[in-house]
């Protein structure tokens, strides 16, 4: 009777640490899927930013772009006109200088 007492203590025991065990393990695999899925949020949420990121950067290149292609076009009628002037004094002073001699 007491070596059946004892197996059945023993049996317990082991019942009870595979029990820990498998609930244990449940509350890992728990942990372990609430990680995978802060994760994936992550991941998401990085993916979102970084499209929100280059889209933003992406107009404000384009803006820049225009911005300078305005300044560009305007210094070039500038500097047009600026030349066309200074060839029109200069052509005078030859036809002036011309009509002297």
């Amino acid at each position: 009777m007491v070596k059946n007492s004892s197996n059945l203590t023993v049996r317990l025991t082991t019942l009870k640490s595979q029990m820990n065990i498998a609930m244990f393990s449940k509350k890992l695999e728990n942990f372990m899927e609430g990680v995978r899925k802060g994760f994936d949020n992550l991941r998401s949420k990085i993916h979102c930013d970084n499209t929100k990121l280059a889209e933003t950067l992406n107009a404000k290149i384009q803006a820049d772009d225009s911005r300078l292609i305005e300044e560009i076009e305007s210094d070039y009628k500038r500097f047009s006109e600026a030349l066309t002037k200074q060839f029109r004094e200069e052509n005078e002073k030859l036809r002036q200088n011309c009509q002297v001699s």
